[in-house]
């Protein structure tokens, strides 16, 4: 799934029960999901029109993958530290939110010649 492709929802449900439901499908056959959300920073970057709808769902999203009973993992990639993105003061507590579901891992490219 890309970011920022149209979701096709007719009966209207939200986005947090959507994903308790599949992860609760998930749960039931004993398997588990790894989300890889490559240039998050991008997202983070582009704060045009629904930025804070966007924010929350993240959020929504973390929370869940973080409380879930489940085996679901999110791994959101980004080039710089997640405090220097947030530039927004009305959306800090979401953002922080965010921050604080969030383990630092930093990956180390070695260049072999």
């Amino acid at each position: 799934i890309a970011f920022g492709m149209p979701y096709h929802n007719p009966q209207k449900i939200s986005f947090t029960e959507q994903l308790q439901y599949i992860f609760d499908m998930l749960a039931k056959k004993k398997v588990g999901i790894f989300i890889v959300f490559d240039e998050f920073g991008v997202f983070l970057d582009n704060k045009n029109i629904g930025y804070e709808k966007e924010l929350n769902k993240m959020q929504a999203l973390a929370e869940l993958c973080d409380s879930s009973d489940s085996n679901i993992h999110l791994c959101c990639r980004t080039h710089k530290s997640l405090s220097l993105y947030n530039h927004n003061a009305n959306l800090n507590d979401t953002f922080q939110k965010i921050v604080g579901r969030c383990r630092i891992m930093i990956w180390q490219s070695v260049l072999i010649a």
